[in-house]
C-alpha cells in the first residue's frame, strides 16, 4: 500500500483468490472525491448555450459547486444567464455572458472532504472556432 500525495488517496496492489493464487489487483482507496472525468478548457461563443461536465468518484453522496473567477455560479451573480443543473455533475447555461471568460472551478464534496478542478474558458464573439481550446 502506498500514499499518493498528488491525488490524495491510497493505492493498494496485490491480493489472492480463494486458492491463494496471486491476482495482482490494484485498488484505489479514496476518502474525498477524485475527478474521473474533469472538464477540459473550452471556447464558447457569447450568447450561446454550453454545458460543462465533471464527474467525481468517491464514497457516499457527492455534491458539486461551480464558480468562475472565484464567483459562485448562480442566478444572483449572473442574472443575464440561465442556468440548469447547478450543483450536479453537469452545468448547462443559455446566453453566455462575457463574464464567463476566465478560470472555472468545480468542487466535488462528500462527507470526508472536497476536491476541486479548474479549467479555462474563453467567451468571445466567435473570432475563434468554438469548442475545445
Amino acid at each position: 500500500m502506498a500514499w499518493d500525495m498528488t491525488r490524495d488517496n491510497y493505492l493498494m496492489f496485490g491480493g489472492n483468490d480463494a486458492q491463494v493464487t496471486p491476482l495482482g489487483d490494484t485498488w484505489l482507496l479514496t476518502y474525498k472525491p477524485v475527478f474521473v472525468q474533469p472538464t477540459e478548457n473550452q471556447h464558447i461563443c457569447l450568447g450561446t448555450n454550453a454545458t460543462f461536465t465533471a464527474v467525481a468518484d468517491g464514497p457516499g453522496p457527492i455534491t458539486y459547486s461551480w464558480s468562475v473567477n472565484g464567483v459562485p455560479v448562480n442566478a444572483t451573480n449572473f442574472p443575464t444567464a440561465q442556468f440548469f443543473f447547478v450543483g450536479g455533475t453537469a452545468l448547462t447555461f443559455l446566453n453566455a455572458p462575457p463574464q464567463f471568460t476566465g478560470t472555472w472551478t468545480v468542487t466535488a464534496t462528500n462527507s470526508c472532504g472536497s476536491t476541486s478542478h479548474s479549467f479555462q474558458v474563453v467567451a468571445s464573439q466567435c473570432n475563434l472556432p468554438c469548442g475545445r481550446i
